[in-house]
């Protein structure tokens, strides 16, 4: 058998043949995560392209922001947006300077146990 034999057709639009990314009913963005802080709901949230992927609500005092509630759209789930979405959120609040964080939600918990070098933001027990 010649290599030529084995290789797929080309798609009529010239890309490769062969099975597609997603599944028809998952989402087909190849953009990069979009942060975006949205104040009015009280929260972070990360899309792709125009699908909201993940968010992360939080309560703020004036002086400390309680992370509440991280969730992340079952079809977007696995793929580490949630951990990406705090990370970003935690970097805008380390870069304010002006707000400590407590860790409320079990996933943020989860997260700066990870994170160690992190915890120096969050807000004293």
């Amino acid at each position: 058998m010649n290599a030529e034999a084995v290789q797929p057709e080309p798609l009529p639009d010239g890309g490769p043949a062969g099975p597609p990314e997603h599944g028809a009913d998952e989402p087909r963005s190849t953009d990069a995560p979009r942060f975006a802080h949205e104040e009015k709901d009280s929260r972070y949230a990360l899309y792709l392209g125009d699908d909201l992927v993940s968010t992360l609500e939080y309560q703020d005092d004036g002086a400390t922001v309680a992370f509440t509630a991280t969730f992340t759209e079952p079809a977007f789930r696995g793929n580490g947006y949630a951990a990406d979405l705090t990370d970003r959120a935690v970097a805008v609040l380390e870069e304010r300077g002006d707000r400590s964080v407590r860790a409320v939600c079990p996933f943020v918990v989860d997260w700066f146990e990870l994170h160690p070098e992190r915890r120096g933001i969050l807000a004293s027990a």
